[in-house]
């Protein structure tokens, strides 16, 4: 499973342009749309071998059910994604941020 925010350049441009400040702000945003998002992977006993800058790959390995987890884990990543960014209060909703998942099977 592939995840990847949109919206994360415009954003990450906007907010250096604030100085320290911003950075603070957009390790903020990072902890809060990646931190329950991972524990959704490792909840179903999978695991992500690298991020690359506002992207992930997450590997369900197909063994024990591994089609129905990775179903249930972007499910679930895009019902939270889509709650927040309904949600004024919600940091998704204050910077306008998206969500795209992939997934694929094989070798």
């Amino acid at each position: 499973m592939f995840v990847d925010l949109s919206g994360f350049t415009r954003l990450t441009e906007s907010l250096m342009a604030k100085g320290p400040e911003g950075a603070e702000e957009l390790s903020d945003v990072l902890n809060y749309i990646f931190q329950p998002t991972v524990e959704l992977v490792y909840e179903q006993g999978r695991f992500i071998p690298y991020f690359a800058g506002d992207s992930f790959t997450a590997i369900f390995p197909t063994a024990s059910n591994g089609l129905s987890s990775t179903l249930y884990a972007a499910s679930a990543i895009l019902s939270r994604f889509s709650r927040d960014q309904q949600d004024k209060d919600s940091i998704l909703f204050e910077h306008n941020i998206g969500i795209k998942i992939g997934i694929s099977e094989g070798e």
